[in-house]
C-alpha cells in the first residue's frame, strides 16, 4: 500500500535514504497546517513549532528506520529506507528465518524507545540546568518534547498495538507461527489487525480530531482485507544459497589474482562469476568489492560508479568511492 520509489536524499553507512513527494507533502501540511487552519494569521511561533515538528517527526522517523536497517545489513540484506507519505519504510531483502525478522522488527521501536528516554532525560534533567536565555530554552524544550513524544508515544504504540505491517503486526504474526501452521498465522494476524484497526479509526477521527490517523487506519483496513481475502504471503523466506566447487575455484583465484596486484585478471574472473548465478551473499559482496577497486584501478569509472553502489561499505571500498568522487569533480 505504501509507494516504493522516491529521490535519493542521503547514503549513510552503505544504506540508501530516499523522500517521496508524498512525505514532503505531509511535512508541508505539519509545517504550516497552523497558518492554513487560522487562514494565514497564525503568528510566527506556530510556523517555528510546525518546522521543529517537521525536524523532529524527521529525525524519529530515519532513527527507526535505521533501527532496521543497521540490524537487516548485519545479516546481509542490502537495506533501503524510504520516507513516504505513512511515515517510514525499511525494505531489504527476505530473512531466512523467523528469529532474524524479529530482530530486524523489533530494533526499530527498541532504538526508538532508548533515544526518547534519553531526550526525556535531557529535556527533564539537564537543559533545565544549562541557564539558556528563554527564547533559546524555548525551542530546545519544545524540539525536546516532540522528539519525547514521537519517540516514546508511537515507539510503544507501533510495537505494542497487533496492526499489520506495523512493528507490533509482524511480531505478533511471527509469534503465531511458532504455534500454528503458516496459513492459519496469516489469517488470524490479518483478523486481529483488522479488529483493532477498526476501533483506532474511529478513536483518531471522533477523539483525537485527526484525519491523519483516521485516514492511515482506513488505509491500512483496506490493505489488510485485500491481504485476508487474497491469501497473500505475509512472510517470504531467502533460500540458501550454497557456492558451487565450480564458484567457489573462481572466486579463489579471483582472490589469488588481487593479492598478486593482477587486477585485470581478478576483474575478468569476478565477471565470470557474476554469469554462474546465484551465490551466497558473502561471496556476492565479495564480488561486487572487487570489480568496484578493480574498475577503479583501470580506471573503468562509469562501470565502478554501478559497482560501488552495490558493493558493502568496507575500507577498501570508500577508498574506491573517494577516488571516484576525485576524478567525476
Amino acid at each position: 500500500m505504501f509507494e516504493r520509489s522516491g529521490y535519493h536524499f542521503f547514503t549513510f553507512r552503505g544504506i540508501d535514504v530516499a523522500v517521496s513527494p508524498w512525505y514532503m507533502l505531509l511535512m508541508a501540511f505539519f509545517a504550516f497546517g497552523g497558518l492554513l487552519r487560522a487562514g494565514g494569521g497564525a503568528s510566527g511561533a506556530e510556523l517555528q513549532y510546525g518546522l521543529l515538528l517537521v525536524i523532529g517527526v524527521t529525525v524519529s522517523l530515519l532513527i527507526h528506520e535505521f533501527g532496521h536497517a543497521f540490524v537487516s545489513k548485519y545479516y546481509g540484506l542490502r537495506p533501503s529506507i524510504l520516507l513516504h507519505g505513512f511515515g517510514g519504510l525499511c525494505a531489504h531483502e527476505p530473512a531466512d528465518s523467523d528469529g532474524k525478522d524479529a530482530f530486524i522488527v523489533f530494533a526499530g521501536p527498541g532504538i526508538e524507545l532508548v533515544f526518547g528516554g534519553l531526550c526525556a532525560v535531557f529535556g527533564w534533567f539537564v537543559l533545565p540546568q544549562l541557564g539558556l536565555s528563554p527564547p533559546v530554552y524555548s525551542v530546545l524544550a519544545d524540539f525536546t518534547n516532540i522528539l519525547i513524544w514521537f519517540n516514546i508515544v508511537w515507539g510503544a504504540l507501533n510495537l505494542l498495538l497487533p496492526i499489520w505491517p506495523l512493528d507490533g503486526g509482524q511480531l505478533f504474526h511471527l509469534l503465531l507461527r511458532r504455534f500454528m501452521p503458516e496459513a492459519r498465522a496469516q489469517e488470524l494476524a490479518l483478523k486481529v489487525s483488522i479488529f483493532v484497526l477498526i476501533p483506532v479509526g474511529i478513536i483518531g477521527f471522533m477523539y483525537l480530531k485527526s484525519f491523519f490517523v483516521a485516514l492511515l487506519a482506513f488505509f491500512l483496513l483496506m490493505n489488510n482485507i485485500n491481504a485476508l481475502k487474497a491469501g497473500q504471503q505475509l512472510v517470504a523466506r531467502q533460500a540458501k544459497v550454497r557456492a558451487s566447487d565450480f564458484q567457489q575455484e573462481l572466486f579463489e583465484e579471483a582472490e589469488a589474482a588481487l593479492a598478486d596486484g593482477d587486477v585485470r585478471e581478478a576483474y575478468r574472473l569476478c565477471h565470470q562469476l557474476r554469469s554462474t548465478g546465484d551465490m551466497p551473499a558473502k561471496m556476492l559482496d565479495r564480488v561486487w568489492e572487487i570489480l568496484t577497486v578493480t574498475a577503479v584501478e583501470m580506471e573503468r569509472f562509469d562501470e565502478a560508479k554501478s559497482y560501488a553502489k552495490r558493493a558493502p561499505d568496507t575500507a577498501a571500498v570508500k577508498q574506491a568511492r573517494a577516488r571516484l568522487e576525485t576524478q567525476t569533480a
